[in-house]
C-alpha cells in the first residue's frame, strides 16, 4: 500500500464507521479537510461501537456484563464480580489527531456518566484510611475525560483484501464531574466506621477515583476497541477509500 493510501485509510477509518454495516460499505467519503464532516462520522463511529451490529453478529457494550475485575494497587486491592457497566452511550468524541509518520490515533472522549454495579471486595488503605469489606457495590462518575494513544495498523484478510485495526494503546483519564458510590457490608457492617469512611471518600473524590480508576477505565476501553476491530473485519480497505 502507497503512503496516500495508507494516509487515507487512517484517516478514514473513524469517517467510515455509520450507524451499520451496509452503510458503511455505500457512504460517499470526506473530504479530509472537511471538518465538519470528520467530526460527525468520528462521532457516529463510536455511537456504531456501542450500539453494535447483530446482523455481522457484533453485540451491543450498553450495558457490559463483566465476570471479574482485579484491582492490585499498591496500598489498596479490590476485586469486582459480576459487574453491569452503563454509559456507553453518553461518550462523545471531542477530537481525532492523526499522526501519520508515527501510525498513531489520538482521541479526546468525554463520558458524562459511568455507572458500575456489582460485588465487591477490598482491603488495603484509600488515600490515608484503611478500608475492608465485601458485598454490593454501585459507583457513578460524572465527566469523565480519557484521552487514548493507540497505534493502527493493517493486516490482510482470508479474501486477500486489506483491513486495518487498533493495536496497543495507553490512555489518560481524569475525572471532573464527581464521584458517588455505595458499599455494603463495609468493615463487616459496622456502621460507626463505614459512614465516616463513606463521608471522607466521597469528599475526597477525586484522589479516591486517581487511586482506583485504572482497571475500570481499562476495561472499558478494551471492550470499545473489540467492537472497533470486530466491525472493521467486514469492511475491506477498498470500500473505504477511493482508488
Amino acid at each position: 500500500m502507497n503512503k496516500y493510501l495508507f494516509l487515507c485509510t487512517l484517516c478514514c477509518f473513524i469517517m467510515s464507521v455509520l450507524s451499520d454495516l451496509k452503510t458503511i460499505l455505500e457512504h460517499e467519503l470526506c473530504s479530509r479537510k472537511d471538518n465538519k464532516c470528520f467530526t460527525d462520522f468520528t462521532r457516529a463511529m463510536f455511537d456504531t461501537l456501542v450500539k453494535g451490529d447483530k446482523e455481522v453478529g457484533i453485540e451491543s457494550i450498553e450495558p457490559s456484563f463483566v465476570e471479574r475485575i482485579d484491582g492490585n494497587m499498591p496500598v489498596v486491592k479490590y476485586v469486582l464480580r459480576n459487574s453491569t457497566l452503563r454509559g456507553f452511550d453518553s461518550c462523545q468524541f471531542r477530537k481525532a489527531t492523526l499522526l501519520e509518520e508515527e501510525q498513531r490515533l489520538k482521541l479526546d472522549i468525554l463520558c458524562n456518566k459511568f455507572h458500575m454495579c456489582g460485588l465487591y471486595e477490598v482491603n488495603g488503605t484509600l488515600i490515608i484510611v484503611p478500608v475492608s469489606g465485601d458485598g454490593d457495590y454501585c459507583i457513578q462518575a460524572k465527566k469523565y475525560k480519557i484521552l487514548v494513544d493507540t497505534k493502527i495498523s493493517t493486516y490482510e484478510g482470508d479474501d486477500g483484501k486489506d483491513y486495518v485495526k487498533f493495536d496497543n494503546y495507553k490512555y489518560q483519564a481524569e475525572l471532573q464531574g464527581g464521584l458517588d458510590f455505595n458499599l455494603t457490608n463495609l468493615f463487616r457492617g459496622n456502621k460507626d466506621l463505614s459512614d465516616p469512611f463513606l463521608r471522607f471518600a466521597r469528599g475526597h473524590w477525586k484522589m479516591v477515583a486517581r487511586q482506583i480508576q485504572d482497571p475500570p477505565i481499562s476495561t472499558f476501553l478494551n471492550l470499545m476497541i473489540d467492537n472497533f476491530n470486530a466491525l472493521m473485519k467486514h469492511v475491506p480497505l477498498d470500500s473505504m477509500v477511493k482508488d
